[in-house]
């Protein structure tokens, strides 16, 4: 239940009353800068500045420790825990996913296909990713840590700029933001329905009462939209 925020200067602070009240972490880097933050399963933080190691925090962000994990830029970052203990980590390289057997201390490289955008990996350790190609955007799924990969949905979204996409999860159902096309819902990442086709949105947040809150690149708008189905 507890929110991060990142600000421009490489601030974290987080909330744990739902954004009432909000207490300065540590902050991981000592030079000012623009940072992006990543939570794993296991509720570490995981925290990249610009060709930087990472930093990462086991106490909620009090203490920080260096990864040996470089990323080119300091957004675009997903990192996973597997069931098995290993860590998945996709930063602003699209071709390459890195994995760890040792708690980040070293990184084995697994190659993905070009243009691959966003990683997510469920439950089950099956990963789903994006991928720009024919025009369009493509969900791929892969049940084996990226060897192998089947396609699942194609989306032509309004704007060839793609960045990322992001999986959000709520109850029984996930919710899919693709830059440029807008919403889908699943609820076996297999089967995919248009929950809100929106050319202008880019990221998406849930809150703590199901309020579907969804950023838009044009005048720097905010939607908002309370479930009730």
């Amino acid at each position: 239940g507890t929110i991060f925020v990142t600000t421009w200067n490489g601030e974290v602070i987080k909330s744990m009353d739902h954004g009432f009240s909000w207490i300065k972490c540590t902050k991981p880097y000592s030079s000012a800068a623009k940072i992006s933050l990543h939570i794993s399963q296991d509720n570490y933080i995981w925290v990249f500045k610009s060709y930087s190691t990472a930093r990462l925090s086991r106490d909620g962000g009090d203490t920080w420790i260096e990864v040996n994990i470089v990323n080119s830029y300091s957004y675009f970052v997903n990192i996973f825990r597997l069931k098995n203990g290993k860590l998945i980590y996709h930063g602003a390289n699209t071709q390459i996913l890195q994995k760890s057997g040792d708690d980040g201390v070293t990184w084995e490289t697994i190659l993905m296909p070009a243009y691959f955008m966003s990683l997510y990996i469920n439950d089950n350790d099956e990963f789903y990713f994006t991928k720009t190609d024919n025009g369009g955007v493509t969900i791929y799924k892969s049940t084996d840590m990226g060897a192998s990969f089947s396609e699942v949905l194609h989306v032509y979204p309004a704007s060839g700029a793609a960045i990322d996409a992001n999986f959000i999860g709520w109850n029984d159902y996930f919710y899919v933001v693709v830059p440029g096309y807008g919403i889908l819902k699943t609820s076996d990442f297999e089967h995919y329905t248009d929950y809100w086709v929106e050319k202008s949105v880019y990221d998406l947040f849930i809150d703590h009462n199901e309020v579907l809150i969804v950023k838009g690149n044009i005048g720097r708008s905010v939607y908002y939209r309370r479930n009730t189905e």
